[in-house]
C-alpha cells in the first residue's frame, strides 16, 4: 500500500509542540493531494513507519519547538529509502545542511506554502526509480485505498502492542477494523470481543468507544474513526457506504 505520509514531528506523545501555521499548511497540502488522487496518512507518531507500511513520499514537518533533542533526525532516519521532504523552521540555518546530509531529498524552510509542498511531492515521484513521468499516484487510489492504508497501519500497531490501550479498547477497535463498513450492535461487539464471556455489560462497549474517540486524534486520525448509527450500533467508517447490520 503506497501513498504519502505527513509526519508531524514532536507530537508523538501529545506534547503539543506543533504550530498552528504548520498545522494549517499541512491540512491544506493534504487536502490538495487527496483531490489529486493521493492517499494521505497524517500522523503525529512514528507507528506508521514502524508498522512497515510503504509510502511514495514522507513529509517530515519539524516546527521550531521540535528541532531540539534530535526528534527530527530520528524521524528522517526512519524514512529509510523512501524520499523525504522536510519542512523545518531551524534555529540555525546549518540544520538544513544536516538534513540534506542525513538523506533528505528536499528541505523547505519556513514559511511554507501548501502549493509548493504538493509540487515538490509530485516532482519527487516523477524522479523516483521506475517512474513513468506521471505527476500523480499510480494504481488504485482515493478514499477506499486510504481507508485500507489506515486499517493496515492500525492493525499492525495493535498487534505490536503500541499506544497503551486497555484490553477492552484494543478488542473493540480490532473487531471494528476487521469488519470495516459493517454496523455492529453493542451486543455483537460484546460477543465478538469476548467481553461478554468476561462478565462485561453492553456499557463496556460504549465506554471503550468513547475512550477510543478521544485517542484517535492523537494518532492523526481526525477525519477517520468510529461512527454511531442510532438504534443500530457502531461502525468503522469506510468510503463507499455502510454495510447492513449483522445478525446479532
Amino acid at each position: 500500500m503506497a501513498g504519502v505520509l505527513w509526519w508531524a514531528v514532536g507530537d508523538a506523545q501529545g506534547d503539543g509542540v506543533g504550530d498552528a501555521v504548520g498545522d494549517a499548511v499541512g491540512a491544506d497540502a493534504c487536502e490538495r493531494l487527496r483531490r489529486l488522487g493521493w492517499s494521505v496518512l497524517r500522523s503525529c507518531s512514528p507507528q506508521a513507519m514502524a508498522a512497515g507500511l510503504r509510502f511514495d513520499v514522507v513529509i517530515v514537518h519539524a516546527p521550531r519547538a521540535a528541532m531540539q533533542g534530535g526528534a527530527w533526525q530520528r524521524a528522517l532516519a526512519a524514512c529509510g529509502d523512501v524520499p523525504a521532504l522536510v519542512l523545518m523552521e531551524p534555529p540555525d540555518p546549518l540544520e538544513r545542511v544536516i538534513a540534506l546530509e542525513l538523506g533528505a531529498a528536499v528541505v523547505l524552510l519556513a514559511p511554507h506554502d501548501a502549493a509548493e509542498v504538493v509540487a515538490r511531492v509530485q516532482a519527487l515521484v516523477r524522479r523516483a526509480p521506475g517512474a513513468s513521468g506521471a505527476s500523480g499516484p499510480t494504481g488504485p487510489s482515493g478514499p477506499p485505498r486510504e481507508a485500507a492504508l489506515l486499517r493496515d497501519w492500525l492493525r499492525q500497531a495493535l498487534e505490536a502492542g503500541q499506544w497503551g490501550l486497555s484490553a477492552s479498547e484494543r478488542l473493540v477497535l480490532r473487531a471494528l477494523l476487521d469488519q470495516p463498513g459493517r454496523v455492529m450492535s453493542r451486543g455483537e461487539l460484546l460477543q465478538r470481543t469476548g467481553l461478554a464471556q468476561l462478565g462485561h455489560q453492553p456499557n463496556a462497549v460504549d465506554l471503550a468507544v468513547s475512550r477510543l474517540r478521544r485517542k484517535l486524534p492523537q494518532w492523526g486520525l481526525q477525519a477517520q474513526g468510529i461512527q454511531t448509527l442510532r438504534g443500530q450500533g457502531y461502525v468503522w467508517a469506510q468510503a463507499g457506504g455502510v454495510a447492513e447490520a449483522g445478525p446479532w
